[in-house]
């Protein structure tokens, strides 16, 4: 686990030093466009962190919003979704810029 978190901590750190590069690869591997791409990239904050409450609670509102917008057909709790056991000891991870 340690070395996937290592390669992924490289990657997102390569992700925010180079958005243009990454944004032309998001495209090419999602089929979206290359605005489309670059818009996601200069919106995205991917970092991790514990799990807390915060966390779950705002992919709650995510999941409720999808639900009402008629992305999901049915309401569904995410709690289930996390397990707050892993990850606790994954030390640092790069983080996007404060806007």
């Amino acid at each position: 686990m340690q070395d996937f978190l290592g390669r992924q901590a490289r990657a997102q750190a390569w992700a925010l030093g180079h958005p243009a590069e990454y944004a032309r690869l998001y495209s090419d591997q999602t089929g979206l466009s290359p605005e489309v791409g670059r818009l996601v990239v200069a919106h995205m904050n991917v970092h991790m962190v514990p799990i807390d409450d915060a966390i779950v609670r705002a992919h709650q509102e995510v999941a409720e919003l999808f639900f009402e917008a008629g992305v999901i057909w049915q309401r569904i709790d995410v709690v289930p979704a996390f397990d707050r056991s892993r990850f606790l000891d994954a030390g640092p991870t790069p983080r996007a810029p404060a806007p």
